[in-house]
């Protein structure tokens, strides 16, 4: 595969230890990752006629996923494919809820009151410590406050990227949700 042909190279290319080693490959891996993210969802968000609505949904889901947790997938594969359901569905519903304006912002103050009260929630392949999950409970609640300052800012000036804030809490309020289900029901299964 072609990100594992240039993970490969960068790493080998330096001098460094074979523990700095790892830790550069995990991260590269991620940024790579990201970036095929990123140009996958701009790409569908063209496609829908909401390239910047993308953007910003793209960044406010990364921000609040990194923090809140939820669920995850074993697999990168599995990831792959459930992230790609989760950004196309976002982003038709964005297109939606222009639609729907007091049902929006019902579901707005809902999903970010939810994701406020149940964050973080660890994943069986991503458990947290006492430490991690105040530190992320913190982060959570002050990104949340960010982007319900960001989302009136943006419905004041008449912006629909309210839009796209309102659609990344709720697909992190879902993950979040499925990723408490999954801990209760079905760890140590092959989710």
């Amino acid at each position: 595969m072609i990100k594992e042909k240039f993970v490969n190279a960068v790493a080998q290319g330096s001098n460094l230890s074979k523990e700095d080693t790892v830790i550069l490959r995990y991260g590269l891996k991620k940024i790579v990752l990201l970036i095929g993210d990123t140009i996958f969802t701009v790409a569908v968000g063209w496609l829908l006629g909401i390239p910047a609505l993308s953007i910003v949904f793209q960044i406010a889901f990364m921000l609040l996923r990194m923090h809140a947790g939820g669920y995850h997938s074993k697999t990168e594969l599995k990831c792959t494919v459930h992230s790609a359901i989760v950004t196309v569905v976002s982003l038709i519903g964005i297109r939606m809820m222009v639609e729907w304006s007091w049902q929006s912002n019902l579901l707005f103050a809902f999903t970010g009151a939810v994701i406020m009260l149940l964050a973080p929630v660890e994943a069986e392949n991503k458990p947290l410590s006492l430490k991690e999950k105040k530190i992320n409970h913190r982060k959570t609640v002050g990104i949340v406050l960010a982007f319900f300052l960001a989302a009136a800012v943006s419905q004041i000036l008449g912006l629909d990227f309210f839009y796209a804030i309102t659609a990344a809490f709720y697909a992190v309020c879902v993950l979040m949700v499925l990723g408490i289900a999954a801990n209760k029901f079905f760890v140590g299964e092959n989710v």
